[in-house]
């Protein structure tokens, strides 16, 4: 028949029939589609297919066929469907990793409301609609460069946990951490999540009161336990003073008092709260530390 097509998913081993998009097949990298004949990588599909209407009558077509199909019809021809539907299938292929890259470099760079999908498209040379492929809109967008941030920024901080010399030199690796992310960090990125984008903003609290909170009161811990810190603090609010300091620079309020860049500012913090739970032993490691930190920079 005119209106019938036949949908294929051709693999990096075999190809095989099948009336909808299946889940599994979708997720393996390097996936085609294959139309009447005519292969298509998925994010090509939006583009080339402006509407399908295949004949469901045909007498080989089964019931839940029909069903399947005419629901793969309409997804591809409703724009907000087809977002909907392409969720299931976007675990991200090398396109949609750069549109993740590119858009975190970007919000980095500029902040996160002034950067449109536009701008991201254009920087690496695609249509706006490739990336609603990956990415339904701009919040889920920034959602999950928000998860990439802080599941690198959680890679790091276990990494140097693992491999520090002490508790003071942790937090002397951690100074450094912070320092790489925020030289590139627009100052107004915290205040365009918590304003614009709720949901990145929760995951970002998340990862902010539970994560940075334990990472840093196991180190408090470990620097009682070292002699290096002092043991006459309270655990409780000493890590969450040290937690709340991290993004105090962000504050709005804060920056308009004082003119001296996001790297400056933390890194003075950082060292004034080392100063202020050290014992004498800690005292004279944050002098050999610091004194290692500054041939660094």
């Amino acid at each position: 028949m005119e209106n019938e097509f036949n949908l294929y998913f051709v693999g990096n081993t075999k190809s095989r029939k099948c009336d909808f998009f299946d889940t599994k097949a979708q997720r393996h990298e390097g996936t085609k589609l294959l139309i009447n004949g005519k292969q298509f990588q998925p994010f090509e599909l939006i583009e080339s297919i402006e509407r399908i209407e295949p004949d469901f009558t045909t007498s080989q077509t089964s019931k839940t066929s029909q069903t399947s199909l005419k629901n793969l019809s309409r997804n591809f021809y409703y724009k907000k469907s087809f977002h909907s539907f392409a969720a299931e299938m976007k675990e991200l292929n090398d396109t949609g990793r750069r549109v993740l890259l590119q858009a975190h470099d970007l919000f980095m760079q500029f902040g996160l409301k002034s950067v449109s999908m536009d701008d991201i498209a254009s920087k690496l040379g695609i249509s706006k609609k490739t990336i609603y492929l990956y990415f339904e809109d701009k919040e889920q967008l920034v959602a999950e460069v928000v998860k990439y941030i802080t599941e690198n920024n959680q890679q790091v901080c276990d990494a140097d946990s693992a491999n520090a010399e002490d508790a003071i030199h942790e937090i002397f690796l951690a100074i450094i951490q912070m320092s790489k992310l925020f030289q590139t960090m627009n100052p107004s990125i915290l205040y365009d999540l918590q304003k614009y984008y709720p949901k990145a903003f929760n995951h970002f609290l998340v990862h902010k009161n539970e994560y940075i909170y334990n990472k840093i009161k196991l180190n408090l811990i470990k620097g009682i336990q070292e002699n290096l810190y002092r043991d006459d603090f309270d655990l409780e609010i000493i890590t969450k003073l040290r937690v709340e300091c991290i993004v105090m620079p962000f504050s709005t309020e804060f920056q308009n008092n004082i003119k001296v860049d996001l790297v400056r500012i933390s890194q003075e913090i950082a060292i004034h709260f080392l100063h202020g739970i050290a014992s004498a032993k800690g005292l004279k490691q944050i002098l050999k530390h610091y004194k290692n930190f500054s041939k660094k920079q």
